[in-house]
């Protein structure tokens, strides 16, 4: 079984990368909205997500500011950069 302090590395790791990558290319403002989403664990960079029963890390830098969900211990609608969610294979 993996660590919370592992996952919590491996997720300021994906959030660098992302963040860096969005430097390198243009990204659309469309967002597509998750219901019956909970954050099991909260970094600097990114929030460790129940979304359909599966745990997904999402950096905070695709998260809208329309989102029910931005912290640990929240429930409810997250809003993601589209591009994000189809990479992820969420929607």
């Amino acid at each position: 079984m993996v660590s919370i302090k592992n996952y919590r590395a491996r997720a300021d790791i994906i959030a660098q990368i992302i963040r860096l990558g969005t430097l390198y290319q243009s990204m659309s403002e469309e967002t597509v909205e998750l219901e019956d989403v909970s954050v099991e664990v909260e970094t600097d960079l990114a929030l460790l997500c129940n979304i359909d029963d599966k745990r997904h890390w999402i950096p905070k830098s695709v998260v809208h500011e329309d989102s029910e969900v931005s912290s640990e211990g929240d429930t409810g609608t997250i809003v993601l950069q589209r591009w994000f969610a189809e990479k992820e294979g969420l929607v």
